[in-house]
């Protein structure tokens, strides 16, 4: 069965993007390359290597956040507005300082109200004649011990950093072969088939010839991009959620062979993709699969879908043998991981 789901994706994406008017805050400027390429602060340096990914964000002339990804986890420079906050004051806790090769920073460890969770940050103070300044670094990667400096000594402070940025070499220069809008979901590398992408139970084969783009931390999000000889095809909403709702045994197999799920087309190009995945052609074609609303749990199948993005129209045969493709985990299934355990 299929139907359009054109009001209910203008519902969702309303409701993704708040209220719109006069107090709408304006998002700040934002920039975003994979490596390599080097960033150029007056207070620091640092190389974002192949294989990462950056994003830098905030208004000229006033503060800036610098974001580096990779498959191991983030990095992230920007202004401590965390600890100016007298209501976080007692969530962070000073643990000394740590020695870098150039200098030391004063290390911080930060607890959630009920204690459960922490992380650790350095902050930097960078001077200009009368004025300073500090910065935080934060990574997912800290644990408080000198390991930390493996991370830390990446980032060429003051004079070592000045000295980078002198004359940059062209090679790490942004250009427009590197900008895109993937960079906070997805890593730059391909991986070709053949290969099983799994997720919450669910699998999926990249065939020869195909190659597929996973996100940074495959393990917690779930989509990825599939490359079918010219196609691109976007497959997101893969979450734990969509498919644990209790009731009736998983149907083996297709999931849209499972009759507790329903195909819809979306008949007009969304702003915003269901999956909160953009976009970007102008001709591109979504396809949603979702779960039927269960009066007992009272769960609309609205909160409960995957969506499949094709950069282009596709036939009706070829799409229904591609979405057949998403199937239920098998015993003998060898799921591919980017991020081995």
């Amino acid at each position: 069965m299929r139907r359009p789901v054109l009001a209910w994706l203008c519902a969702a994406a309303a409701g993704l993007s708040g209220p719109v008017g006069a107090h709408t805050p304006v998002p700040p400027p934002k920039s975003e390359y994979y490596g390599p390429l080097r960033i150029c602060d007056g207070a620091f340096a640092f190389d974002v290597r192949d294989g990462e990914g950056y994003i830098k964000e905030g208004y000229p002339d006033s503060y800036q956040t610098y974001l580096i990804l990779s498959n191991a986890g983030y990095l992230r420079l920007g202004f401590p507005w965390l600890y100016d906050a007298e209501a976080l004051k007692p969530f962070a806790h000073f643990r000394g300082e740590i020695e870098l090769s150039t200098r030391r920073l004063q290390r911080f460890e930060m607890t959630s109200a009920t204690g459960q969770h922490r992380s650790f940050v350095y902050l930097y103070t960078a001077t200009a004649g009368a004025n300073s300044w500090r910065y935080t670094v934060e990574s997912d990667q800290f644990d408080g011990s000198d390991r930390d400096l493996t991370i830390l000594e990446r980032i060429a402070f003051g004079d070592r950093g000045r000295q980078m940025c002198a004359a940059v070499p062209d090679g790490l220069r942004p250009g427009p072969e590197r900008e895109t809008n993937d960079v906070i979901w997805l890593s730059p590398t391909r991986h070709q088939g053949p290969l099983t992408i799994c997720f919450a139970g669910l699998a999926f084969d990249v065939r020869p010839g195909e190659a597929a783009l996973l996100p940074w931390r495959m393990r917690e999000s779930k989509f990825f991009r599939l490359f079918e000889g010219d196609r691109r095809i976007d497959v997101a909403g893969l979450d734990e959620r969509v498919w644990r709702r209790g009731g009736e045994p998983d149907v083996q197999g297709p999931v849209s062979s499972d009759p507790r799920f329903v195909t819809g087309e979306v008949v007009s190009l969304p702003v915003l993709s269901p999956v909160g995945i953009l976009s970007h052609a102008a001709d591109a074609q979504v396809i949603i699969l979702w779960r039927r609303a269960d009066a007992r749990l009272g769960l609309p199948h609205g909160l409960s879908q995957v969506g499949f993005t094709f950069d282009r129209p596709i036939g009706e045969a070829e799409r229904d043998a591609f979405i057949r493709r998403l199937r239920t985990q098998r015993p003998d299934d060898r799921c591919f991981d980017a991020v081995p355990s």
